[in-house]
């Protein structure tokens, strides 16, 4: 796999030789990491969409695209259920609105996964008042 140092350093030959132009090219900033695109979701279409936040700055004022409703910041680790799976669509809403979202457990060996079907969800949200995922 290619590193960005790699990339960055063929840009600059093929710049240098006469080969290409990049117009936007500039040097990478040292210390800077690529922003993460963090999904959101949007239980209204049943839609995800990846956006870039700040650091720890998780505001909800996004709005779909499709829809123009406000979309909810689920975690780095969500995936998208099929837009005709409603019953797992419910799952996720029902989670997210008891304050979980979704990220890697590595951090967390010992705690319990989320649960993978809905009717296992009032359960599950009873059983873990400070589960680590559970941020409010």
């Amino acid at each position: 796999m290619t590193t960005k140092e790699e990339k960055y350093e063929r840009k600059r030959r093929l710049m240098n030789l006469g080969i290409r132009d990049y117009p936007n090219f500039s040097e990478p900033k040292q210390g800077q990491s690529t922003p993460y695109r963090i999904a959101h979701a949007c239980f209204e279409c049943r839609k995800s969409y990846k956006i870039v936040v700040e650091y720890f700055n998780h505001s909800d004022n996004h709005k779909c695209p499709q829809c123009g409703c406000k979309i909810k910041y689920m975690g780095r680790s969500f995936k998208t259920p099929k837009q005709s799976d409603i019953k797992q669509w419910e799952k996720v809403k029902k989670l997210h609105e008891a304050g979980f979202l979704f990220f890697s457990y590595s951090s967390f060996p010992d705690a319990e996964a989320l649960p993978d079907k809905l009717q296992e969800v009032d359960d599950f949200i009873a059983r873990n008042p400070n589960h680590p995922m559970r941020v409010s």
